[in-house]
């Protein structure tokens, strides 16, 4: 028959006397969705886009619809034609299909997310053999795991995550990585590559999080990561300023090896002088800001003190990078006090207040020589607090 899966389904819960107790169209419809299973609603979504393309009159579709399909339907009591009830059933199928095809990739999804972190490279290359579309598609649905993993990442920078995206571990979800992640990225990226789509989105926002991520600095996998993504064709330029805002510096400067452009920002965090005196008198007031901000906040002390020569303002926050500190907030928070009293001596103000907490300069020492009492830094936060007070006077 033409139409054998519209008949297995619109007849058995459509059949004479359907509605003999008293159910509503919609509901039977309803049923009849979840208690038939994925492969035979993708049969029935086929045939049902047959049907419609078909091009016959009103008449002959409800002609077919009765005593072909045995479906005994009267959409006219809810004021459709059959036409209109067909398309209705039709996109009531796809939403199921898609329902079932989310849940299944994150059930994928967190299978291949597993053999990621146990470094179980024979399943997740089984898995993407098996399941092309783990290797291409995002997850959009995520399950209740990965939430009570990342949180608010999901919103934010890790919106609908490839599989791809999660070799970098950021955002942290265990705080460890597989000695043989990279060779673990190049998988996916070889499954990826054979789906025959553009994987230049999950490339470069793959860089951007494994040139951010502290876990694979701390565990030696972040250069060979690295060389993963660009070897498959992730662009790599910004992201040695990602790689430098948590420090990454072996990772800025590889990155800068492979080809990314240096910016002003790079050249001073890396200490490149040359670098320096060429591109500071012709930067952006912004780049200054933004340069001087990240050397701060890592308390590079000879790059704070140069950019300031170069015209960078020690009180103005940078609009791109932590915004709602000054440079002397971000400095203090570097642990340097070097860097803050190259700051101060250059007028940073020692009242001004932090956009969000409200917080002096030396109420961010005082807080952060709180927050690592007992260990080796809560003294340099203790000295920086002491400086602070003492110029206050």
């Amino acid at each position: 028959m033409r139409y054998a899966q519209l008949e297995r389904v619109l007849g058995r819960y459509y059949g004479q006397n359907w509605d003999a107790a008293g159910e509503r169209a919609d509901d039977v419809l309803e049923r009849a969705l979840q208690e038939t299973g994925r492969q035979e609603l993708r049969t029935l979504l086929r045939e049902l886009d047959e049907l419609r393309a078909s091009g016959i009159c009103e008449p002959q579709l409800s002609d077919v619809v009765r005593y072909e399909l045995g479906c005994y339907i009267t959409p006219e009591r809810e004021g459709l034609d059959m036409t209109t009830w067909l398309s209705h059933v039709s996109d009531a199928v796809r939403r199921r299909v898609q329902a079932l095809d989310a849940a299944q990739l994150d059930v994928l999804f967190q299978q291949a997310v597993d053999a990621l972190d146990r470094g179980d490279a024979a399943t997740l290359r089984e898995l993407l053999a098996r399941h092309p579309r783990l290797a291409r598609e995002r997850l959009h649905a995520p399950g209740d795991w990965l939430r009570a993993q990342v949180g608010k990442s999901l919103d934010d920078f890790f919106h609908a995550p490839y599989l791809l995206w999660f070799v970098a571990e950021d955002p942290p979800r265990r705080g460890r990585l597989a000695p043989d992640i990279a060779d673990m990225a190049q998988l996916i990226v070889e499954a990826a590559r054979r789906s025959g789509s553009s994987i230049q989105e999950q490339l470069d926002h793959a860089l951007r999080l494994v040139s951010w991520s502290w876990i694979a600095r701390d565990h030696g996998v972040q250069i060979p990561l690295i060389d993963v993504l660009l070897d498959a064709g992730a662009v790599p330029h910004g992201n040695p300023e990602n790689a430098l805002v948590n420090g990454n510096f072996e990772a800025a400067d590889h990155l800068l090896q492979r080809g990314a452009h240096l910016t002003l920002a790079a050249a001073a965090c890396l200490e490149r002088w040359p670098d320096v005196a060429r591109l500071a008198p012709e930067a952006t007031p912004t780049a200054r800001q933004g340069a001087l901000v990240l050397a701060a906040l890592h308390g590079r002390t000879a790059a704070v003190a140069r950019l300031l020569e170069y015209g960078a303002d020690a009180n103005e926050p940078s609009p791109d990078l932590y915004a709602h500190g000054t440079p002397l907030h971000h400095a203090v928070c570097s642990g340097s006090l070097a860097t803050v009293q190259v700051l101060v001596e250059a007028g940073a103000s020692l009242e001004r207040e932090d956009g969000v907490h409200h917080g002096k300069p030396v109420d961010w020492a005082e807080y952060y020589e709180e927050q690592h009492a007992g260990s080796e830094r809560a003294r340099r936060y203790t000295e920086i607090a002491a400086y602070l007070r003492a110029r206050r006077r």
